[in-house]
């Protein structure tokens, strides 16, 4: 069993064993031994911030880990066009792109990750999916964009 403490005017013990968190212990440390109603409630909040990042941490981990399946489907789609810029790769591309763009910054950085190209080369797959109607339009500054139905089309013909 592992135990961290953090510290005054209290102590906070945080039991865990095998990684997972099994005992929260908050012992007033000093003074006249008595821990007021703020100190309480600040080592409680203390408490929950650190677990709070930690479970953060841990979901952005599984995230990166695994990614989605329209991921994976247009790392096929390229592979299987000889890593060329195909109808069904631009489609594919445009799917993936939607699926990780509500996740936030460097969705061309993860995309190109997964394609093992530099992000530049991938921008301009996204520039084309715009030009081609797979890919709606982004705002200007900024990454979004949604497939379009022909997107979905092209992927739905098998």
């Amino acid at each position: 069993m592992e135990i961290e403490r953090l510290s005054p005017p209290y102590e906070i013990e945080l039991h865990r064993d095998g990684g997972k968190l099994v005992q929260v212990v908050i012992r007033a440390v000093g003074g006249d031994g008595n821990l007021s109603y703020e100190e309480l409630r600040e080592a409680t909040r203390s408490i929950l911030d650190r677990v709070r990042h930690e479970h953060i941490s841990a979901m952005q981990r599984r995230t990166t880990a695994s990614p989605p399946r329209s991921v994976k489907a247009m790392v096929l789609e390229y592979n299987d066009g000889n890593h060329g810029v195909t109808a069904r790769y631009l489609a594919s591309l445009s799917v993936a792109y939607e699926d990780l763009a509500p996740q936030g910054r460097a969705v061309s950085t993860k995309l190109a990750g997964a394609l093992g190209i530099p992000v530049t080369t991938l921008k301009g797959h996204l520039v084309r999916a715009r030009e081609d109607g797979y890919l709606t339009k982004a705002v200007q500054g900024r990454e979004g964009g949604e497939a379009t139905e022909k997107a979905h089309e092209v992927l739905n013909r098998g």
